[in-house]
């Protein structure tokens, strides 16, 4: 029983977020590799090996029922993968990171976490309804938009991504 505790395995359910242009405490565009890089530098610098992401995607945040979901897989020491697209002309998945823990409310708040626990680049007083502590943020080589389908609608990611229709959700990996 201890060896299954300890072993992890990767749940074929991702949670979904594409970057668009965000803009700094100073007002500075960032696009959707200037963003990761962001985060991947609070990461690996901030001596807590995690960063907290946030985001303003869904208008009420996330289910609770979606958040406690998640949040049981990660404290069961499963492997939740969060996956960042890029858009403009890209439209695809690029970065991955491993979530720890989500916080989401209907009302934006501020991070949960410590100081330091986000990217300098958005610690000025920054309040989102969704917030997911990351870590292992890396460039994706596995997994691609057109491989994926969306959860509630059975659609092909890279399409509805290309349209500019999905910003924000779950997504899994089709069995054969």
């Amino acid at each position: 029983m201890l060896v299954q505790r300890m072993d992890s395995r990767e749940v074929n359910d991702y949670i979904f977020m594409k970057l668009g242009t965000t803009y700094d405490v100073d007002g500075n565009a960032m696009d959707g590799y200037d963003t990761i890089e962001a985060y991947m530098r609070n990461c690996d610098e901030n001596g807590l090996g995690y960063t907290w992401f946030s985001t303003e995607s869904l208008h009420f945040g996330m289910a609770k029922k979606k958040v406690s979901y998640y949040n049981a897989l990660c404290q069961a020491g499963e492997k939740v993968k969060l996956l960042f697209a890029v858009g403009e002309d890209v439209n695809d998945i690029v970065y991955s990171a491993t979530v720890l823990e989500i916080v989401s409310e209907r009302d934006a708040q501020p991070c949960p976490g410590e100081e330091g626990s986000e990217p300098e680049e958005f610690q000025n007083g920054e309040s989102a309804k969704i917030w997911i502590k990351i870590m292992d943020i890396k460039n994706e080589q596995n997994l691609k938009a057109d491989m994926l389908r969306v959860r509630s609608t059975d659609a092909n990611l890279k399409q509805v991504i290309s349209n500019s229709q999905f910003h924000f959700g779950y997504v899994y990996l089709p069995e054969d």
